[in-house]
């Protein structure tokens, strides 16, 4: 398969680590034999199974590139450290998304819950096409992108954020990215398909543990923070 799995995290939110490999190990379709990187700065982390990426750098779009250019797949399978994983996708709905994302050629394609901020213009087989206008074309919830194009997004990011003074972070990669996007490629080809039931919870929110996170450790019987 011509995917890798990317997960992002820097040293200082160490203290999920271990819980988010639980949740990995616990709901991953492990049938799929593929590549799976964890990009931080300059620590080792609790996991056999993935690959310890260290940036040896606080630059968030550095630190995304040089993992990009350590991989040697097409496609990137994103995800975040504290994206706890609560449901399977399992290998041959995989298989069916990369095949859709050659068959239309796909820069992103997300695999999340709705958000009302979001402006759907087409929807095949239940996959959803973001309107060429839409917020959040460019989002760091779980998508596949097409490796290059994440890559030359990120590059022209960081330029554009020297040329403004603009802290090259991923928050505004998300938010003055998905502007660059709109306005600099049309017909832009950016999908997703919406879960019902979340395939993740997000267990921080600027760094804080979120009531998901609670409520995950509870029902799976993890160790937490005074849970």
């Amino acid at each position: 398969m011509n995917l890798s799995v990317l997960v992002g995290s820097c040293d200082k939110y160490e203290f999920i680590w271990e819980q988010f490999f639980v949740l990995f190990d616990r709901y991953w379709d492990h049938s799929m034999d593929i590549k799976k990187y964890f990009l931080v700065g300059e620590k080792d982390i609790p996991s056999n199974s993935f690959i310890n990426l260290k940036s040896k750098t606080n630059d968030w779009c550095d630190s995304v590139l040089y993992a990009l250019d350590n991989i040697d797949t097409d496609y990137v399978l994103w995800l975040q450290d504290d994206y706890f994983l609560q449901k399977q996708i399992n290998y041959i709905k995989f298989k069916k998304y990369l095949s859709f994302i050659n068959d239309n050629h796909i820069l992103r394609f997300g695999i999340y819950q709705h958000n009302p901020a979001y402006n759907y213009s087409i929807n095949i087989n239940n996959i959803f096409r973001l309107s060429q206008n839409s917020c959040y074309t460019i989002s760091m919830q779980a998508s596949i992108w097409n490796k290059d194009f994440l890559k030359g997004s990120i590059i022209y990011f960081k330029k554009h954020c020297l040329n403004f003074k603009l802290d090259p972070n991923q928050w505004n990669f998300e938010t003055h990215g998905s502007s660059m996007l709109n306005r600099l490629i049309e017909n832009h080809r950016i999908c997703i398909d919406i879960q019902s039931k979340p395939w993740y919870l997000e267990a921080l929110k600027q760094g804080k543990y979120t009531f998901d996170y609670y409520n995950i450790c509870r029902r799976e019987k993890l160790i937490g923070e005074k849970i």
